[in-house]
């Protein structure tokens, strides 16, 4: 697998257009058509806004974002935070059931589900780990 590169970014909005900026640079290096470069930055933006509202409760965090090439054509993007454990495709927030309604949350675990030809979540080592993997023939 031929990594990319790697960026650790404060996760706050602010962030999130150099977050695009640096997604869509690495999906256009693995020869991504607009169309799923755009897929591929809907998920992400699922998943930055997710881990900023629930699993950092909008106070101060970090999320890194690490994108590689396993082959041509398919871009792996993996998104990690470091706030409790926090499984973002189940639908539910830890520790917070009014932030925000649960329809919004399974809404928003659907949206990446959709953009995304497959994803996963795992806790590792103190952190939740979200990986996307995106390919150009669907």
């Amino acid at each position: 697998m031929k990594t990319l590169r790697e960026i650790r970014l404060s996760a706050e909005l602010f962030s999130i257009p150099i977050i695009f900026e640096f997604v869509s640079c690495h999906a256009k290096a693995c020869g991504l058509r607009e169309t799923r470069t755009r897929e591929a930055l809907r998920a992400v933006e699922e998943a930055v806004t997710s881990i900023i509202c629930y699993g950092y409760h909008n106070d101060y965090g970090d999320v890194r974002l690490l994108c590689e090439e396993d082959v041509p054509g398919r871009l792996i993007i993996t998104i990690e935070d470091f706030a409790g454990p926090f499984d973002i495709l189940s639908g539910e927030a830890p520790g917070a059931p009014d932030a925000g309604s649960g329809e919004q949350r399974k809404a928003s675990a659907a949206i990446m589900r959709k953009m995304a030809d497959h994803i996963t979540y795992e806790r590792r080592e103190g952190s939740n780990v979200l990986t996307f993997t995106i390919e150009e023939a669907r």
